[in-house]
């Protein structure tokens, strides 16, 4: 069983990882790789992670089955419109498109929101 660890934590494990191999790069006198790597722990080092607030809030990104629900997990939906429907509309632009992540599609929580106004209003 894998386990989960928090993102602060990876982002210092890959930190000290870039580290250690810039250090190795450089008693190879690969000095220009080297380079590359302390640039990319400099940048691992002002990482900052979201609170859990900030991911709680409206830029949130959701699954499809927490648009859609799935009611086998017992997963409400937000919206009154099926999996397939959903993937239609997205595909004509009817619906928000999603944000790719990997080989996952997400929506952001604001767009569904406001999709919502428009179907309460009729306009969608």
């Amino acid at each position: 069983m894998s386990r989960v660890l928090p993102l602060a934590t990876l982002v210092q494990r890959t930190a000290m990882a870039a580290n250690a191999e810039a250090q190795r790069l450089r008693t190879l006198g690969q000095i220009s790789e080297a380079d590359r790597l302390d640039k990319l722990v400099a940048m691992l080092a002002s990482f900052e992670p979201s609170s859990p607030a900030d991911i709680q809030g409206e830029d949130r990104l959701l699954r499809l089955s927490e648009v859609c629900g799935d009611p086998r997990r017992g997963i409400p939906r937000m919206v009154p419109i099926d999996r397939e429907t959903w993937r239609r509309g997205v595909k004509s632009g009817k619906y928000p498109q999603p944000i790719k992540f990997g080989s996952k599609n997400l929506w952001r929580l604001s767009d569904v929101k406001k999709l919502l106004e428009k179907i309460s209003q009729g306009a969608a």
